[in-house]
């Protein structure tokens, strides 16, 4: 295991080097890294006591998430199933205009806001530093959604998908942090008992042509929650990450990395979110990332992604065993909806 860790962090020793691959072009000459594979299967059954198959899946985890707070993880969910949802993902966004406006409109104004439904392209800016608004377009889904305009099928492998990776996934997730930290093993699985704060995104970028080099598809970004599924659909390139103290992307312009996709459309790419970033002290880091077009022409891409984030209700606070002794934690507590509210807001510019 140790020998795989030191692979990719020789791999992760490149980062753009000029101001042209600062702004999203990529040298071609290079390979991008590629992500160990984990497997959360050994977390199918938690038992009082670890299992050794889960203190290695654990210990895994946690290099990562001290180190850049990215992993591949594989066994969340049926292969069947998320072709299903790539199908109806597709489906859904090859929509015509007329027949997308009869979605359910997602609203992120406060007061109102539901974080349900669909998000045109040009709606939303996660970098709020840049001038352009990005062109990808979203459905999210919620434990409770009006699926009436969507394509048929789609609200049935939505909801079967949110089921495997919300319900299922996230909490066995939620019990192998807890041991790769030392915590107890419902320390984290106790804030998603509601699910009322987590999200399943279906996001499509659409092609750009040649020249688009230096526009941001997704800008640059930490998630907000406690940690995020990525599936990318044929290994599609353009994603690119960089570590970042605290969760705030203070510099946006250099030092990125890319981040091949695992190839396998049924493996995750995981990352720690801001919020656990301040649960832990910072001990886990929690990850910029952004999606490019790169200098050539891009192509269509597809992802699902599921963000995984406390009950709103529920208080999240440096726990003590990070904090040193005669120190303060760096973070005060607040809670699920407070933190995530505040994110939403600024992303979606309301």
């Amino acid at each position: 295991m140790d020998r795989m860790w030191w692979a990719l962090l020789l791999h992760l020793a490149r980062a753009a080097s000029d101001e042209t691959c600062a702004n999203g072009a990529h040298d071609s000459s290079l390979e991008p890294p590629v992500l160990p594979v984990l497997d959360l299967a050994p977390f199918a059954a938690i038992s009082a006591t670890p299992t050794p198959a889960q203190r290695a899946v654990a210990a895994a985890l946690d290099a990562a998430a001290r180190d850049h707070g990215f992993v591949a993880l594989k066994n969340l969910a049926d292969r069947e199933l998320l072709d299903r949802a790539w199908n109806a993902s597709a489906a859904l966004f090859a929509m015509d205009d007329s027949s997308k406006a009869r979605l359910e409109r997602l609203t992120p104004a406060a007061g109102r806001a539901t974080n349900r439904g669909y998000s045109a392209p040009g709606r939303e800016r996660l970098n709020a530093r840049r001038a352009e608004t990005e062109p990808k377009e979203a459905f999210n889904v919620k434990e409770r959604n009006d699926y009436a305009a969507a394509p048929p099928g789609f609200g049935d492998a939505a909801d079967e998908l949110w089921r495997a990776i919300i319900e299922g996934a996230a909490r066995r997730y939620a019990v192998a942090a807890a041991v790769a930290l030392g915590l107890p093993r419902d320390f984290f699985a106790a804030s998603l008992a509601a699910l009322d704060q987590c999200t399943l995104r279906f996001l499509h970028y659409p092609a750009l042509p040649a020249g688009d080099g230096l526009r941001a598809r997704a800008g640059e970004h930490t998630d907000f929650g406690f940690v995020t599924f990525l599936f990318v659909r044929d290994g599609a390139p353009g994603l690119q990450m960089k570590p970042v103290a605290g969760g705030e992307v203070d510099d946006w312009r250099g030092g990125w990395r890319d981040v091949a996709a695992p190839g396998d459309d049924a493996v995750a790419i995981v990352n720690t979110g801001a919020l656990l970033a301040r649960w832990t002290n910072d001990r886990w880091r929690a990850t910029a990332h952004r999606v490019v077009a790169g200098a050539g022409a891009a192509a269509p891409r597809y992802a699902i992604a599921a963000f995984i984030d406390p009950d709103a209700d529920f208080e999240v606070a440096v726990h003590p065993s990070f904090v040193a002794p005669g120190a303060e934690p760096r973070y005060p507590p607040t809670t699920g909806r407070a933190y995530l509210r505040a994110k939403l807001d600024e992303a979606q510019g309301a």
